[in-house]
């Protein structure tokens, strides 16, 4: 039981907003994270984007651990700028630029350069 997307695309500035949303039972068993992969290879290789960028609210900091294991990076935080239940909460934004993904998706061994 889970969901993944890549939303509000802005092709003017290459980038989109990735949302993804997961049940409570099966959190912290790597399934998002490994969901992200061929998202992020969408995103960037078909695509085209140089940004993805996602939100999390502070106090989900699991959305925030799966972020940052596909190498997203946490470039600030902004106040008020959901509303859940009627109560507006802070939220941390995390993006990833197509150079760090190649960066990440690269790795040398033994001379050869295989790309995963």
């Amino acid at each position: 039981m889970w969901n993944y997307r890549s939303r509000d695309i802005e092709r003017e500035h290459s980038q989109a907003e990735l949302s993804f949303w997961l049940a409570v039972g099966v959190w912290g068993q790597g399934y998002m994270s490994e969901a992200l992969k061929p998202l992020l290879r969408f995103g960037f290789e078909d695509l085209g984007l140089n940004t993805l960028y996602a939100y999390h609210m502070i106090k989900n900091p699991g959305s925030g651990k799966v972020l940052q294991k596909n190498g997203f990076v946490q470039e600030g935080i902004l106040r008020q700028r959901v509303r859940k239940w009627g109560v507006f909460e802070d939220v941390k934004l995390w993006a990833i630029l197509r150079k760090d993904w190649q960066d990440e998706t690269t790795y040398t061994q033994n001379g050869y350069n295989l790309t995963f």
